[in-house]
């Protein structure tokens, strides 16, 4: 999973598979940091969440899909 600021498009493609902040506010950073030291499960759970979101809207079928959508 992964540590992302709240700016397009990162905030888009973390969304709820990983953890987003406020661009600039180190203490929100600080907080998401301590939050999964505290909590390392929730690793666990947003790997999974991660894969299931690429396998659905990041592989090659699912991007052509959305190319030819977009034609």
């Amino acid at each position: 999973p992964c540590i992302a600021t709240d700016i397009d498009p990162m905030n888009n493609v973390v969304g709820d598979s990983g953890w987003v902040f406020a661009e600039g506010d180190e203490k929100q950073l600080a907080e998401v940091i301590k939050n999964i030291y505290l909590n390392p499960s929730l690793i666990h759970l947003k790997s999974q969440m991660a894969r299931k979101k690429v396998l659905k809207e990041y592989t090659n079928s699912s991007l052509a899909k959305k190319y030819v959508d977009l034609l």
